[in-house]
């Protein structure tokens, strides 16, 4: 019988837990082999929470965005009117990242998230990339006023995103009803539509 190298792989790792015993039962008082359940899965089930106000509402969806290798290399300042995006140095990945591309890919992600999570909480958006050369460390800058709740299909999305780690099926085509819901997505995410862009900032 053939043995794929993901269930030799997949075996030893729970050759390797079960070996270390203390690793084993922490694994498991956390929830981690539960679906979606315990403290890691918690930032899903309170990133909307219907009690929640102000701008700081925004993170918790900021948080879920997708970000390399599950650094979330991101920080935030948030007052009643701004919220400062910061990219995280210490949550560089090193020698796979050496130019800081995929840290500041994430944290576009996170702001992405923002600016969904704005427009559907009643925000307008005002965004500065990069708005201090003197601290490249501070990616966006984000000010907020008071406009129209806007949700979208886009920001219903955020807690469903997920990274697939099965294989792919090349055999099985992309239908065409998908690739045009693909097609008409970007449209949530026009610029025109519920924030304002500016380059402030880059010299």
């Amino acid at each position: 019988m053939a043995i794929s190298r993901r269930t030799i792989l997949k075996g030893a790792g729970i050759a390797v837990v079960v070996a270390s015993g203390g690793v084993l039962w922490r694994a498991w008082d956390q929830h981690l082999f539960s679906p979606a359940q315990g403290v890691p899965y918690e930032p899903w089930h309170s990133w909307n929470p219907p009690q929640a106000t102000g701008p700081l509402r925004l993170v918790h969806a900021a948080i879920l965005a997708a970000n390399p290798h599950n650094t979330q290399p991101w920080l935030f300042h948030v007052t009643d009117s701004r919220i400062d995006l910061f990219a995280d140095p210490t949550r560089n990945v090193g020698a796979i990242d050496p130019f800081l591309r995929e840290m500041y890919v994430g944290v576009g992600c996170a702001l992405e998230n923002t600016l969904l999570a704005a427009a559907a909480h009643g925000y307008r958006a005002q965004v500065a990339l990069l708005p201090d050369p003197a601290n490249p460390a501070l990616a966006a800058r984000i000010d907020l006023s008071t406009g129209a709740a806007t949700p979208s299909a886009l920001f219903d999305a955020i807690p469903r995103r997920h990274t697939s780690r099965g294989p792919y099926e090349p055999a099985r085509p992309v239908s065409a009803q998908t690739l045009a819901q693909l097609a008409t997505r970007r449209q949530d995410a026009d610029p025109a539509g519920g924030f304002a862009l500016s380059r402030r900032g880059r010299g």
